[in-house]
């Protein structure tokens, strides 16, 4: 199978062509934000209250991310941290620039400076084409609540993409039933924080944190391109780098929460078919999704 995805200079292929505003200066944060707001496509990355070290290991991790295309870098640059991040991304292959709030002259200049440096990013990524890839360039995120009708569509679904496809999973699970289907997937690693996802196909194992911004700040740290939210409850905000396809089985769920779940699967009529055979209702979402259909929440900007 295939998709069609953003092919980066690194080789990884990415299923959203954004571009970052990230402030390296907590004084930056506000600039950073307002020049964000008007920039198409534009992902703000605020210092916020970080500690130094922590933040510059965040950000070498997310400039890497397949879904990023390019970044302006806004702060203060006898700190160091704009011009390592700026060296790291020129290694990958990705455009970059560094605005020193300083030299600038001020915080006007350097918004003015800012902004006409994303445009120029963004012109230039705009002319980036999504190109065939095979399933196996995608790194899938999941995210799991121990449920039977969902693990009895969700299992076929994920043996075949790992078995056909050597897609590799980044899965978050609650689960309490041992004797639960998904279960029964081998686990390759479970990761830590720091840990990488491996180059073998099959299924990485995140511990799940009760705060949903944290799982998908894991996920975009894992490199993930599209996750699979099958909670059959609301997890559906977006994430701003990575698409969230939420997917359900209780009708009563859909009904409330239909403008945040993307595939609805609470109807299907298993006395015609079995569930192995819905698995490509998943699989073909999926493919979109990656392939650059807009899931709910990114087409309201949620």
């Amino acid at each position: 199978m295939e998709f069609l995805g953003f092919i980066r200079p690194d080789g990884s292929v990415g299923s959203r062509n954004h571009l970052l505003l990230i402030s390296t200066d907590p004084a930056a944060d506000k600039l950073c934000l307002k020049v964000a707001d008007t920039i198409y496509n534009a992902v703000p990355v605020v210092y916020g209250p970080v500690r130094h070290q922590s933040f510059a290991k965040y950000l070498l991790a997310i400039i890497n991310s397949p879904n990023v295309a390019g970044a302006v870098l806004l702060g203060i640059q006898s700190q160091g941290l704009s011009e390592n991040i700026a060296r790291e991304m020129s290694l990958i292959g990705k455009p970059v620039e560094v605005i020193d709030i300083s030299a600038a002259g001020g915080p006007v200049q350097a918004v003015a400076r800012s902004t006409r440096a994303a445009v120029s990013i963004a012109r230039e990524i705009s002319t980036y084409r999504r190109q065939l890839s095979l399933l196996s360039r995608l790194t899938l995120g999941i995210i799991y609540k121990e449920d039977t009708k969902i693990a009895d569509l969700l299992l076929p679904c994920m043996r075949d993409i790992i078995e056909n496809n050597n897609v590799r999973i980044v899965i978050a699970r609650e689960v309490v039933d041992k004797k639960d289907k998904i279960n029964s997937l081998h686990v390759v690693k479970k990761l830590g924080v720091d840990d990488p996802v491996g180059k073998d196909r099959g299924l990485y194992e995140l511990e799940l944190s009760k705060d949903p911004n944290e799982i998908m700040r894991s996920m975009v740290l894992k490199g993930v391109q599209v996750v699979l939210a099958a909670t059959d409850s609301l997890f559906a905000g977006n994430n701003a780098l990575v698409p969230v396809i939420n997917i359900t089985t209780d009708k009563n769920c859909y009904e409330t929460l239909e403008d945040s779940i993307e595939l609805n699967l609470s109807g299907l009529d298993y006395k015609r078919y079995d569930a192995n055979e819905y698995r490509l209702l998943i699989i073909n979402e999926i493919i979109a999704t990656a392939s650059g259909k807009l899931t709910k929440a990114e087409t309201l900007m949620l």
